[in-house]
């Protein structure tokens, strides 16, 4: 059975709604190929070699592909719509961060993620709605405190409302950064705290917090002490 196959009957089973179905039979029967025929979701199928590519899991400390999203249909693992999408977005990303700015690859991420910003749009806000057969899964009061600690360290902004949280959402480039990710052994951004928060991987509000120092202490320990970074770090954030 192909993947298409999976996600038609596993959403008919679940009861989503069509248009939601509709979207994702759109984004894999059209969107995955251009106006030549080329298949854009062949580079996202598999994940690189790891002997071709050693340093592809050195810079992408959550690797995702297409098959890999398969398998979580198939097993039921998706609790939630947003759980889903967030993990086509972290595969998009994990092309951006890799690649070059220019390349085919880099360029198909940013053609599929246009087109799945622009369904979510013409559908309106997504729900917490479950995707279980079991009872709906409500938000509990640890989600509830995740989400706003999250929330807070997002919107986080100085006097003037500069948004302090801007520097967080996207690890750097390694191509314009190489050496971050030999100074740095632990990378995460905001992108990934979120990825964690809408795919229930936080046991605890201290997981969440313990994310968000050491995203902090790597900024600290990767700029010097006299950037911009480090003192907005250090007076707003008071990590040291």
């Amino acid at each position: 059975m192909t993947l298409i196959c999976y996600l038609v009957s596993f959403l008919l089973s679940y009861n989503v709604s069509a248009h939601r179905l509709l979207f994702l039979i759109i984004i894999y029967k059209h969107y995955f190929q251009d106006f030549n025929g080329r298949l854009l979701r062949g580079i996202f199928h598999v994940l690189p070699s790891k002997k071709d590519y050693p340093d592809y899991y050195q810079v992408i400390m959550e690797p995702i592909d297409l098959s890999m999203i398969e398998a979580k249909i198939k097993a039921e693992k998706y609790l939630t719509e947003q759980a889903l999408l967030s993990d086509f977005e972290l595969m998009f990303n994990n092309a951006r961060h890799y690649n070059e700015e220019k390349s085919l690859v880099y360029q198909d991420a940013n053609t599929l993620e246009r087109v799945l910003k622009a369904k979510v749009r013409s559908m309106g806000p997504l729900t917490p709605k479950s995707m279980g057969r079991k009872k709906n899964r409500s938000f509990s009061p640890l989600d509830e405190k995740l989400q706003e600690l999250y929330d807070t360290v997002r919107n986080a902004s100085d006097k003037s409302g500069r948004e302090l949280a801007t520097p967080f959402i996207k690890l750097p480039l390694k191509a314009e950064y190489p050496d971050y990710y030999e100074v740095i052994k632990k990378p995460v951004d905001l992108q990934r705290i979120q990825q964690k928060l809408v795919t229930h991987c936080y046991d605890s509000l201290e997981d969440m917090v313990a994310d968000c120092v050491q995203m902090f202490d790597n900024a600290c320990k990767y700029n010097e002490p006299d950037s911009l970074i480090y003192k907005v770090l250090y007076s707003n954030f008071q990590i040291s």
